[in-house]
């Protein structure tokens, strides 16, 4: 069961989960009847059928309570049933990342290595945002896309802002880092922590 990682920040829990079981066998860790008909049924892509019951299987490893479910706002936006805690999720090739807290108003955002990041930079980096000099371009391009990810998602407000709303302050690329982010129009801010590994970073916006 490759569960990557666990890493827990003030009362947030993240688990990073490596994708490389088949549905079937993901499906047997949850041991409900039908369960697999029932997913099938309701996605036909073959990922998004492995992101559902890794998602399944994490929340009932933290909570220990098969009662406890993922649901869905009208918006689009995750929450869990009988529980009073709050749940963001991303996804992206071969990795799912889950967090679970009981403060509100955060998001998770996973992302895969790839210079196709590269080529959209106008569409989500503020001239401001450039930096001056880094040993990887490809990977601080990354993780600004993926801060702005996650801040949208602490909004949960299911409106459509661009990114370019949202402000990163240059920062020092390092495995692990944390800056103060903003979206200066609404007056929000933002404690960003960005995680960089091999092959996908990571970040966790928590607005302030």
């Amino acid at each position: 069961m490759p569960l990557l990682k666990t890493l827990e920040i003030n009362h947030m829990c993240i688990y990073i989960w490596k994708v490389t079981e088949s549905s079937e066998e993901l499906a047997s860790i949850l041991r409900e009847p039908n369960l697999l008909i029932e997913v099938t049924r309701k996605f036909k892509a073959l990922s998004r059928q492995q992101e559902y019951l890794i998602e399944r299987i994490l929340i009932q490893q933290h909570f220990k309570n098969s009662k406890i479910n993922l649901a869905h706002h009208p918006n689009g936006a995750p929450f869990l049933t009988n529980s009073e805690e709050h749940i963001s999720i991303s996804h992206t090739r071969k990795y799912v990342a889950v967090a679970i807290s009981k403060e509100s108003n955060f998001g998770i955002d996973i992302e895969t290595i790839s210079p196709r990041v590269d080529n959209i930079l106008k569409y989500f980096m503020r001239s401001e945002e450039y930096p001056l000099s880094t040993s990887d371009n490809t990977r601080y391009h990354l993780i600004v896309w993926s801060a702005k990810e996650s801040i949208f998602k602490s909004l949960m407000s299911g409106e459509v802002n661009t990114m370019l709303n949202y402000y990163i302050p240059p920062f020092k690329l390092s495995e692990k880092g944390k800056f103060r982010a903003s979206y200066p129009t609404a007056k929000q801010s933002f404690d960003v922590i960005y995680y960089s590994a091999e092959d996908y970073v990571l970040t966790v916006a928590q607005m302030i």
